[in-house]
């Protein structure tokens, strides 16, 4: 029992750290990760890399690192499961779809709680070779981080993925 305990602690800490970020990441209003830009992979990277000895420790080993490794898998599951459940929960985790144009018109408060510019809306606008917001009926930025358009009144769907916008 005692050989398996260090394993069980690093598992603990790890289930810890990757709780922790996730709440950070929902606090700190990140909810489209589908929309990730160079600074936000770069802070992804800087703060895997800060968290890295909180959840193992001095332990280099194989052991350890698939302990850490195992039971982040094994609580990524367990989240998913949770969130398919669970709606409240969902909404809590990932929030929930924000509408950002209705019959033609740009919804301000929409873009405030999406994070998001009129710039970056007439971006996405000109991915989906949508050529006017008056020609949207409705535009929804989906809980995964992509945004739903609806036009020719209500008839015509474009839901294509958001383009990555990493430049190096």
């Amino acid at each position: 029992m005692n050989e398996i305990l260090p394993y069980l602690y690093i598992s603990a800490k790890s289930i810890a750290v990757y709780l922790f970020i996730i709440l950070a990441i929902r606090i700190f209003g990140k909810k489209e990760l589908a929309q990730l830009s160079v600074i936000d992979v770069v802070f992804i990277l800087l703060i895997s890399n800060s968290v890295q000895n909180a959840m193992v420790g001095s332990n280099s080993t194989l052991a350890g690192g698939l302990s850490a490794a195992f039971s982040l898998f094994l609580a990524n599951f367990i989240f998913k499961l949770l969130l398919r459940k669970y709606t409240g929960f969902s909404k809590f985790i990932q929030g929930e779809k924000i509408i950002l144009i209705h019959d033609g018109v740009v919804l301000s408060e929409g873009l405030k709680q999406a994070m998001m510019t009129k710039s970056e809306l007439d971006q996405t606008l000109r991915e989906h070779d949508i050529i006017s917001i008056e020609n949207v009926s409705l535009a929804v930025l989906e809980v995964d981080g992509n945004i739903s358009f609806l036009t020719d009144n209500y008839s015509k769907k474009s839901n294509k993925k958001r383009l990555k916008t990493f430049r190096l």
